[in-house]
């Protein structure tokens, strides 16, 4: 069968054109151009797409192009031979026209892999932003642990530029989630980039990069096409240091086997390690004090301070920064060992002057005198008047037994009391 447009003298001959029906709200119709296969022994039949020759003028061109796609992908171009079982494989041949001319040059072959959109030659659009990364902190977390082995993290990054003047799209951002209490720390600079306290807080740790401007920038009424584009900016790199401050409402200060863990462990939820040897306490611990159905606060036992704690001396000046955020600070007394009225107040006086030589924020906290293990003791009351006599002692004083729980009820409500106070004043 042969299809053919009609035939002119002096003008141009007739068009034939093969095209499939357009689909509205599907795809398009496919055109075959293509012979049938065979059953004998024949070959099959070839398919030739082919301009005519020309005598004076260029010979007609042959295009074979896929079309351009809104918001998907460019259609490919499959050039294959076919398969022999038991003869050769069919060739790909490409071949540009000679020239005869003496002064011409043959024609040449060019592939091209696709550009992309950002530095499109005719229409491409600008590139998209990177995202940022952010610290967000959380409630749900209550440790730095996970950032051991996963210490690394990138934003998405900005998609390129795409035609018909279209940006790419910017990078999602990176949140990365922190425990309530992380300090944010640039390695580099030593700047606090962020002290997120609360649940919900956040902070910029590393800013995006900027997207590239594609060509279409850079047209004017003189170059409707230009060959110009520019790249996109790199977004920030930064080595940072995370530090937890435990979040607590009160803080434990004492010598070791003050009593202390035996404290935490009588008034809260917490169990921490008890036993009578010094540093029996390693790490901060945090117990829930439940005072009623309404009412509850956090306390925070650290490693008991000695003297010398200033100039590297024991564990616990190491953590005296988790008691920075409380409100106030329990000075647990052993009334006990030693058994002597002066050691006492030295040793009370000595940890005063470590503190107040860490932080001089920390010395000026609400601090309430506790005196420990009375249930050992026949008259406490006369040891603790002469050592509050010595000290000139001001602030509140609560006298206990951790390992019988006297006391302890007392001193529960009261801090509950005093808490509710500053926290109305802080409101106010």
């Amino acid at each position: 069968m042969m299809i053919s447009g009609g035939s002119a003298t002096c003008g141009t001959g007739g068009s034939v054109t093969l095209q499939s029906g357009i689909g509205h709200a599907g795809s398009s119709g496919r055109v075959i151009v293509g012979s049938p296969d065979v059953g004998g022994d024949g070959a099959s039949g070839a398919v030739t797409i082919a301009t005519g020759d020309a005598v004076t003028a260029d010979s007609g061109q042959v295009s074979i192009s896929t079309g351009d796609s809104l918001d998907g992908a460019g259609g490919d171009i499959a050039l294959r031979a076919g398969e022999g079982d038991l003869g050769a494989g069919g060739d790909i041949l490409l071949g540009a026209g000679c020239s005869s001319a003496a002064a011409s040059q043959g024609g040449a072959i060019t592939l091209q892999g696709g550009t992309g959109a950002s530095t499109n030659l005719n229409d491409g659009g600008d590139g998209g932003d990177g995202g940022d990364v952010i610290m967000q902190a959380t409630a749900n977390l209550n440790t730095l642990i996970d950032f051991r082995v996963n210490n690394q993290f990138k934003a998405e990054f900005g998609q390129a530029g795409r035609s018909k003047n279209r940006s790419g799209l910017s990078g999602g951002d990176l949140i990365i989630f922190v425990p309530c209490g992380t300090k944010v720390e640039n390695i580099e600079t030593g700047e606090v980039i962020g002290d997120l306290s609360n649940d919900g807080d956040q902070c910029l740790v590393a800013k995006a990069g900027y997207g590239g401007k594609g060509n279409t920038r850079f047209k004017t009424s003189r170059n409707r096409a230009p060959r110009k584009a520019t790249s996109g900016t790199n977004g920030e790199q930064r080595k940072l240091h995370l530090e937890l401050n435990l979040l607590a409402d009160v803080g434990l200060l004492g010598y070791p086997n003050a009593g202390k863990s035996t404290f935490i462990r009588s008034v809260s939820s917490a169990k921490p390690k008890v036993a009578d040897y010094p540093f029996t306490t390693l790490n901060p611990n945090l117990g829930m004090v439940r005072v009623d159905y309404d009412n509850s606060f956090v306390i925070a036992d650290i490693p008991g301070i000695i003297e010398g704690a200033s100039d590297g001396m024991g564990l616990g000046i190491e953590f005296l920064k988790h008691l920075s955020r409380t409100s106030i600070l329990l000075h647990i007394v052993d009334l006990f060992e030693p058994a002597e009225v002066d050691e006492i107040t030295l040793s009370i006086k000595a940890l005063t002057s470590e503190l107040r030589k860490f932080e001089e924020s920390l010395y000026e906290k609400e601090r309430w005198l506790i005196f420990n293990k009375i249930d050992l003791l026949e008259e406490p009351q006369l040891k603790i008047d002469e050592i509050l006599s010595d000290l000139d002692w001001q602030g509140p004083v609560f006298s206990i037994s951790a390992e019988t729980s006297t006391g302890t009820e007392k001193l529960k409500n009261e801090l509950m009391r005093r808490l509710n106070e500053l926290n109305l004043s802080e409101n106010n």
